[in-house]
């Protein structure tokens, strides 16, 4: 089905495609492919990297002799990071350029990972540090890179929609194949006395490493360099300033929230109502990223045509269908359901998302805004980190249905007045 729908929504030209002159649509389609190639290399092998990373921290910490209390402290340590350095250092894209911050990130994550192999706690803990500033880069420069770089084209809104849904479904497919290499890496090393984390975390530079090179040989000196002066106190004034970006912000932290939320909680949950069946972990994350491919596919196909701000209402109502029925309805079936449903709704809201700020973030302060929203995502994570040893799995599914309904009336009663019909 993604399949079908990635070919029909290449090969279907949009309106817009149809007026004008055939070498202009030509031209422009020519510099949008070419960027495409080169945003699409970097970001999914940078994510592919996280990906391989992200399932075996807990194993890797583990080896070093972290207890699970000491491991969770270390991930509010990384959350922390990133709310605080991780925010002032993407702030200097705007001012260097936000090419550069993604070559920060290639170095960054890749040195992280390789410190991993030391048994010190003083270095491990420093790369949660970097780790955790490389993740606030990665969900503001790179995101900025593009829409810089698409304007600097002066290439069509449309662009913009096809760009991040190709990048949302290349990252659900680099999430699958990170799991399957990581696990037949990892299985091998193991047999070898490698121990659980080692080949994860060679596997980790090496991507990003690959990515930080494709980055350097793709752009040009000067590409994503805009106009200097733009700082964290400036973004934030602008935020509480207007209400289309307050609402952004807001929206963006709950939304992304509860998406930490959902990971934590949908295998203690699944487990709960399959009884004696066990349930096939990596097929079941297999299906969620096959959703969440067919969400992005699905908004390819009608998000040139319709606001981005009314695709994430949709999503925000679906997804608060999607955690409240579970907490009523306790069928493994229904519940798996469910929760492939948010999983689609989560692949039509990332090209939504980075569309309504590509269209409503001023460009002078686009990473460091970005940056700006993601400061209460973190402290909401580290809440939920916090208390997640006294709270129950609908305890946190009934969480997260709140801040979908949170989502949904920010949407719906604070006008997104600035986004493109």
């Amino acid at each position: 089905m993604c399949g079908a729908l990635q070919h029909l929504t290449r090969r279907s030209p949009a309106s817009g495609d149809r007026a004008g002159g055939a070498s202009d649509r030509g031209a422009e389609h020519a510099a949008f492919s070419l960027l495409r190639r080169k945003y699409i290399a970097v970001y999914v092998l940078g994510t592919f990297g996280d990906w391989i990373q992200g399932a075996y921290l807990y194993a890797l910490y583990r080896e070093h002799g972290f207890a699970m209390a000491d491991i969770g402290r270390v991930f509010i340590l990384g959350y922390f990071a990133s709310a605080t350095v991780g925010t002032y250092v993407s702030s200097l894209g705007d001012t260097h350029g936000h090419r550069k911050l993604v070559i920060t990130y290639g170095v960054l994550y890749g040195t992280a990972c390789l410190m991993m192999r030391s048994s010190d706690v003083g270095a491990l803990l420093l790369s949660r540090v970097m780790s955790g500033v490389a993740y606030s880069l990665l969900f503001s420069s790179f995101e900025s890179w593009a829409i810089v770089e698409t304007r600097a084209r002066r290439l069509d809104r449309r662009y913009l929609v096809r760009l991040f849904a190709s990048a949302t479904f290349f990252n659900a497919v680099s999430a699958v194949l990170a799991g399957m290499v990581g696990n037949v890496a990892v299985s091998h090393f193991a047999r070898e006395g490698g121990g659980v984390g080692g080949e994860a975390r060679n596997e980790t530079a090496t991507a990003t490493a690959t990515a930080t090179a494709t980055a350097a040989a793709g752009a040009g000196a000067g590409a994503g360099a805009i106009e200097t002066g733009a700082g964290v106190m400036r973004a934030v004034s602008a935020v509480f300033n207007e209400p289309e970006l307050l609402s952004l912000g807001v929206i963006n932290a709950l939304y992304e929230a509860s998406l930490h939320v959902f990971v934590f909680v949908w295998t203690p949950a699944l487990e709960r109502r399959g009884g004696d069946r066990a349930v096939p972990h990596g097929v079941v994350f297999s299906l969620f990223m096959a959703c969440k491919m067919a969400g992005s596919q699905a908004y390819t196909a009608f998000g040139e045509r319709v606001p981005a701000g009314t695709t994430l209402r949709a999503v925000f109502l679906g997804s608060l269908i999607a955690f409240a029925t579970p907490i009523a309805f306790h069928g493994y079936w229904i519940t798996l359901l469910c929760f492939c449903g948010f999983e689609f709704g989560l692949g039509m809201y990332w090209p939504a998302i980075a569309v309504l700020r590509a269209e409503l973030v001023p460009n002078r302060l686009r990473a460091t805004m970005t940056s700006v929203f993601r400061v209460p995502l973190n402290a909401l994570v580290i809440a939920c980190l916090a208390f997640a040893g006294s709270s129950s799995e609908p305890g946190f599914l009934a969480m997260c249905a709140g801040m979908m309904t949170s989502c949904l009336f920010v949407a719906r009663h604070r006008a997104l007045n600035k986004e493109a019909a």
